[in-house]
């Protein structure tokens, strides 16, 4: 009797050991997969399921033992049941290797996605100083060679009309400098979410007609036809007037540059049930359709090649969405190569009520006036040339 109590103890002890020592091999592997990788957690399940063996293992080979006249049926604990689960450990275990070795594909996947990312910043940055930089230095020389200009004229005393005209051309230059120095300052407080918008309830329709006529009087100079039709004869809403202006006179100015002598610029006021739009159509080249998807996104421009017809620094739509948006409207537009393009305001029907320093702010219209020259007069006169 003493005999075969020691056999079958030793026999439980040897034949639990390994089972014991494979199991938490398993586990500790399958424990070290699911914490590195929120990806593989569906293996929870079979940690569990490892677990739930290991604990019926130890039970089943002790509930045999413990009736030492079945000394045979521990053999067949040794050589079925051991067998099986070692089975189910062993490829429980190799899917530990695979998920090791996938997670090491992703992770040189992640450090390739990385370093091309980190090389299309690089680019992005260099394309940009090196844009920027032309486009001050366009204007810098224009000045710089006007006031020899005019240093030359003075000191022969009698070419007043020409001095008048290279003054001009100073002027619209640095008009031009400091338009591009204020976008970059927009674009940096729009990113940092502290640009400042000043609703004012306005009169819409007064205020695209105001801006539309008064272009149309430098347009017309070119042969491009600039038109405004509305049925509504006021409409009164909640926009950030100043916004707006600049809204529509970055829609205008690209509108007139890629649109030929002999054509057309339609702009458009209509109300449906809960917004006023506004839309600009011409009929100039279009944009083309692999560049319809990046023309709102900062620094981009949709000329594969700037001429010195169309400058500028490519946040002129950038700033447009976002301004938008900042009156709480959406933009869209459609755009078909050789046929023109239609960009699409709409800005929400409603009022506010206003605080009093800002409800009767003055307008000057001799303001707009100049503002509205000086955006178009470089477009203009590259034109005409």
């Amino acid at each position: 009797m003493i005999t075969s109590y020691i056999v079958s103890t030793v026999l439980a002890i040897l034949t639990i050991l390994p089972i014991i020592s494979f199991s938490l091999k398993g586990i500790i592997g399958l424990v070290l997969m699911v914490v590195t990788s929120a990806k593989f957690g569906a293996k929870i399940g079979l940690l569990v399921s490892s677990f739930t063996v290991l604990i019926q293992c130890i039970f089943f080979t002790f509930r045999i033992n413990v009736d030492f006249d079945n000394a045979h049926t521990l053999l067949v604990t040794n050589f079925i049941i051991y067998p099986i689960i070692s089975f189910y450990l062993g490829k429980f275990s190799e899917s530990v290797e695979n998920t090791k070795k996938e997670l090491k594909l992703l992770r040189e996947k992640n450090e390739n996605l990385n370093r091309e990312l980190k090389r299309k910043e690089e680019s992005f940055k260099s394309n940009f100083l090196l844009n920027i930089s032309h486009e001050l230095r366009t204007p810098l020389n224009v000045i710089l060679t006007a006031t020899q200009l005019l240093e030359i004229y003075f000191q022969k005393g009698n070419n007043r009309d020409k001095a008048l005209k290279h003054i001009n051309k100073i002027k619209i230059n640095c008009s031009k400098l400091i338009r591009y120095i204020y976008n970059i300052i927009d674009v940096n407080e729009i990113e940092a979410n502290v640009f400042k918008v000043k609703l004012r309830n306005r009169d819409i329709v007064n205020i695209v007609e105001d801006i539309t006529l008064t272009a149309s009087e430098y347009t017309n100079s070119i042969g491009i036809d600039l038109v405004f039709e509305t049925d509504l004869k006021e409409k009164i809403i909640a926009i950030d007037d100043v916004l707006v202006e600049r809204i529509l006179l970055n829609l205008l100015s690209n509108a007139v540059k890629f649109t030929e002598k002999g054509g057309s610029i339609i702009v458009k006021v209509f109300s449906d049930e809960e917004n006023v739009n506004i839309s600009v159509k011409d009929t100039g080249r279009g944009i083309p359709e692999e560049e319809q998807g990046e023309i709102f996104k900062r620094f981009t421009q949709y000329e594969p090649i700037m001429t010195k017809d169309y400058e500028g620094i490519g946040v002129g739509l950038y700033l447009v969405k976002r301004f938008v948006e900042l009156n709480e409207g959406t933009i869209t537009f459609i755009s078909h190569p050789g046929e023109g393009t239609s960009f699409t305001i709409s800005l929400p029907d409603r009022i506010i009520k206003e605080d009093e320093k800002n409800k009767d702010v003055p307008f000057v219209k001799e303001d707009r006036v100049e503002r509205i020259r000086l955006e178009l007069a470089d477009i203009l006169n590259n034109k005409a040339i």
